[in-house]
């Protein structure tokens, strides 16, 4: 697949993959187990690096809210 154009889009996007324990050592687990290593690795498990931003509940649909 080529790209030919790549537009900027105004979208936000809240990641979820960091949501609960079992979620990380699962995630943590299969990409040790694919070969990864290192900081790519490891910053799964050490949070030193983690930038957490506010969000607003706009960004949500209304259902998600109740």
């Amino acid at each position: 697949m080529c790209f030919k154009k790549i537009k900027p889009v105004n979208v936000k996007l809240i990641h979820y993959g960091f949501s609960s324990p079992e979620l990380i050592e699962s995630k943590y687990k299969m990409y040790k187990n694919l070969g990864q290593s290192g900081f790519a690795l490891e910053r799964f498990i050490d949070e030193s690096g983690l930038r957490i931003r506010p969000f607003r509940k706009e960004w949500f649909p209304p259902s998600i809210l109740k």
